[in-house]
Order: C-alpha cells, then structure tokens, then sequence
C-alpha cells in the first residue's frame, strides 16, 4: 500500500530520517536511565546505534547545503538565523533543566556541552558559510573546510572534527544518489556497513574516543576513521531505502513528526532526568538487556508524546515559540 504525497508539501523522506535518528537517540538514552549506566545497554548492549544515528542527522543537514546560496548571504544575518534557530533553544531548555534539578554549570565549555549536537552543528555550519565565502571552487572548499578542521587543535571542542565531515558528506552523498549508478552504490555502503558492525565497540564512539589533535595516537586515527566509515556507511542506507519507499504505509506516517526532532532532543534530557530520580528513588535498575530494549522503546513513545504535545502548546505563543522551539 502506497500513501500520495502532494507536490506542495515538503520532502518526506528528509523528515522520515530525522525522526527514526532522534527516536533510536531516546532509545538510547532512556536505556541509559533504565539501565543506570552509561554504556552497554541498548540493542542488547551492543549500543550499534551510537554508531549512525548523530551522522544520520548531519548528514541529513548537509543534504541541503546549498554553496551558491551561502556565497550570497549575509553574514551576520545567517548566524544570527542559526543562533535563534539551535543555540536559543538549547540555552532555554538548559535554564530549565538547571531550575528544575538544580544543576551545576561550572563555566560556559559546560553550556555548550550539555546540548553538544546542537552547538556543533551551528559551529558547523558557521564555518561551512566562512568557507564557502572565502573559496569560489567548491570541492577545494569542502576538502580545505574539513582538512583545516581536523588539524586546528582544538576543534575538538563539542566534536566539531567529528560533526563537520558528516555534514558534507550529506551534501556529496546527495549528488552521488541522483546518478545512474547509485544501486551500486548502495551496495558497497550495505555491505562495508555490515563488514564495519561486526567490529563495532563503543569504545570507538566520539564519546570514549574523541579525536585530539594534541593527544593524537594511532589508536586514536583509527577510532575516528573507522567512526566515519561505519556512520556515514549505516546513513547511507538508511537514506537510501526511505527515500526509495518514503511513500509507503510502513514509512509515510513518521514524515508528519519530522519538525518535532528538536523539541524530542531537548526536552527528553528534562523528561529522561525525571524519571533517572524517580527509579534511584524507587532503586529499580536492571541489567537485563530484553527489558531494557523493552522498557526503552515504550518509553521512548512517551517522550516523543510528551514533547509534541509540548510543541503544540509552545508554538501557539509567540515568545515560547522563539525561546524553545527555536522558530
């Protein structure tokens, strides 16, 4: 069963992706507070999707780069649209959460770490624009671009040297799927991307191995490639299969909650935090890998609920629509 998709509406598939990545990153966090632990609880403690489901969204991000449009916008008035649209939010939700919990910020690297995605991906995005105005040749300016990236010391910071290369490789991997040969193409990423999982541990996430120039080891060269090629491989995929059936049944029904992705991503951290305080409270934790999985998807659904339902409050006013929302 096939749903139609008018002309006049957005692309679906975009969305599609974006809500099956921010739901598998509440899955994954909501194993954490079931779990109690950080690591070793998802997807049967395999935690695979720390693996794809951050490039899937930057990838997804660099799918619309538009570099002619870039050279022709205004500076100040790009980053000051970036800054309302990810950093307001992130600063808002945190104010919140720091309310609510009474939270400890030490200094202002921690408010920029707590929502990481979001910093890097205005970082990102800022330093795609000062490139794309710098150099007119625009393979010259993605390869510079993440060149110069990786090797300035310190952009490590909120893992811009992991992000920025995903958000290009979105805007390379659109090109690349409008040729003829894109099915072979397909197919080495499904396959490399099978090969990668099998070696998968999450001590090669951005997270237990981040890439710092200033520390730099082999081990550490390895981590962040292979991170690359096993995110940017499993995106790949993905996009492909629900830009291919983005029409049926199975997929057309995500499409719709595709706008809610920031919301989901910044208020589960408020939601998620709750209910840690309630299970210590309760002191109920469990390493049982089935039950986690369980226990996380269903509550991943009340999240995503809970946030849209927020959404739909908040955007009927105008201050709590610029300040969470970010529109």
């Amino acid at each position: 069963m096939v749903e139609k998709i008018k002309k006049s509406e957005r692309l679906a598939y975009p969305d599609i992706c974006k809500f099956i990545a921010i739901y598998i990153v509440t899955c994954s966090h909501c194993a954490q507070v079931v779990s109690g632990q950080t690591w070793n609880n998802f997807i049967g403690g395999t935690e695979i999707d720390m693996a794809f489901n951050m490039p899937l969204f930057m990838i997804i991000s660099g799918w619309f780069i538009d570099i002619g449009k870039l050279r022709e916008v205004n500076i100040v008035s790009y980053v000051i649209k970036k800054f309302k649209r990810l950093i307001l939010p992130s600063l808002s939700w945190q104010i919140i959460y720091i309310f609510l919990f009474s939270a400890i910020v030490n200094d202002l690297l921690a408010v920029a770490w707590f929502y990481w995605y979001l910093s890097a991906l205005f970082i990102c995005l800022c330093m795609i624009l000062l490139f794309a105005k710098l150099i007119k040749n625009d393979s010259l300016c993605i390869f510079l671009s993440i060149v110069i990236t990786i090797l300035f010391p310190f952009s490590s910071f909120v893992d811009v040297n992991f992000m920025l290369p995903f958000l290009w490789s979105g805007y390379v991997l659109k090109r690349l799927y409008i040729k003829d040969n894109a099915k072979f193409w397909v197919c080495i990423f499904a396959i490399a991307g099978v090969v990668l999982s099998l070696f998968w541990n999450e001590k090669y996430s951005v997270y237990l191995a981040p890439f710092k120039l200033l520390y730099i080891n082999i081990d550490m060269v390895v981590a962040y490639l292979y991170r690359f090629a096993i995110g940017f491989c499993l995106s790949a995929v993905i996009i492909y299969l629900v830009k291919l059936y983005e029409r049926h049944w199975t997929l057309c029904w995500m499409a719709k909650f595709g706008k809610y992705t920031l919301i989901i991503y910044t208020f589960s951290f408020i939601i998620n935090n709750g209910i840690l305080i309630l299970l210590n409270y309760m002191d109920y934790h469990t390493n049982e890998f089935l039950i986690i999985d369980i226990l996380a998807l269903t509550m991943s659904v009340i999240v995503c609920v809970i946030s849209i339902l927020t959404y739909n409050i908040f955007i009927k006013n105008r201050l709590l629509k610029s300040l969470f929302l970010g529109e």
